[in-house]
């Protein structure tokens, strides 16, 4: 768990994720309501996509599996502490990228064995 106090209408960076196509659910709690949360994901090809969400008290933002670069804004209208939860995979996009990988090592072993 980590805090972030962050002073009135100063736009302050709460979470970043790079080079991971990983869907997610960031969870952060809040102090007080009253301000905006910012998503904003980076996708190579698409360009960057952008949305906002009001402040609450408790909050969640999706990264889904596009966003490859992910950052999360908080703008509060009075002085707020945040405080950021572990991001939550989705574990059947883990599970199913370890099962790609065991599948492609067995591979990989059974030609050079031949």
């Amino acid at each position: 768990m980590r805090q972030i106090t962050i002073p009135p209408g100063q736009r302050t960076l709460v979470y970043r994720r790079r080079f991971s196509s990983i869907p997610q659910e960031i969870e952060f709690t809040s102090s007080s309501a009253g301000g905006t949360v910012e998503r904003v994901g980076s996708r190579w090809i698409f360009g960057r996509t952008r949305s906002e969400q009001p402040l609450a008290a408790a909050n969640r933002v999706r990264k889904g599996y596009w966003d490859t670069f992910f950052e999360v804004f908080v703008t509060p209208l009075q002085p707020v502490v945040v405080t950021m939860q572990r991001p939550r995979m989705r574990r059947v996009w883990l599970i199913l990228a370890l099962v790609v990988l065991v599948a492609a090592i067995a591979i990989i072993v059974a030609a050079a064995g031949r």
